[in-house]
């Protein structure tokens, strides 16, 4: 759940499921879909500022203990 937390493209896609959902709606129920998504924009941007801050700390990288893969 941590790496989804820091994801910014995984809040831009909820982002836009939640834009897409709220076309099927009207009055305070769009605009309330409407807000779930900015807020899912606001998450996005937090996500890249942390990313800004501490690049290093969100890549990937092998498990110290994981045995080493071979491509012979």
């Amino acid at each position: 759940m941590a790496d989804l937390l820091n994801d910014p493209d995984y809040w831009r896609r909820r982002a836009n499921e939640a834009r897409a959902r709220a076309d099927g709606f009207s009055g305070a129920p769009r605009r309330s879909m409407l807000g779930v998504a900015d807020t899912y924009e606001q998450l996005a941007r937090r996500a890249e500022r942390r990313r800004e801050l501490e690049p290093t700390r969100w890549v990937k990288a092998p498990l110290p203990d994981a045995a080493p893969t071979s491509d012979d």
